[in-house]
């Protein structure tokens, strides 16, 4: 830069013509009940997100409600087992690092 008025150019151009967002590079998830009534809730992910517990899955009250009650599973699929089920959506998110949080709205019926 040769000077103040390339500087202020500079800065000008880059406001107008900014630089294109990064793609993210978060894994991807989907998420399905299991069984009728549903006990648990299935994910799959674009890639293996690597260890998780059931608290790296957080369920929160939609129309419906469950709770946690343990996961299983391992590579690109896992299971998180709930209980205390009342009909209706709850709403998924996801707490590790890499993987897209969501939310995601499963429907899930009672006994």
């Amino acid at each position: 830069m040769k000077n103040a008025q390339d500087f202020w150019h500079s800065l000008a151009n880059s406001a107008i013509f900014p630089l294109p967002a990064r793609p993210s590079t978060d894994i991807a998830w989907t998420a399905t009940p299991f069984g009728k009534p549903t006990t648990a809730i299935d994910f799959v992910f674009s890639s293996g997100p690597g260890p998780m517990v059931s608290r790296d899955f957080a369920i929160a009250q939609g129309t419906g409600f469950a709770k946690a009650a343990g996961s299983t599973g391992a590579g690109k699929e896992r299971r998180v087992w709930i209980d205390n089920v009342t009909p209706g959506t709850v709403s998924i998110t996801i707490n590790k690092a890499g993987v897209a949080p969501g939310p995601v709205t499963v429907a899930i019926c009672g006994p």
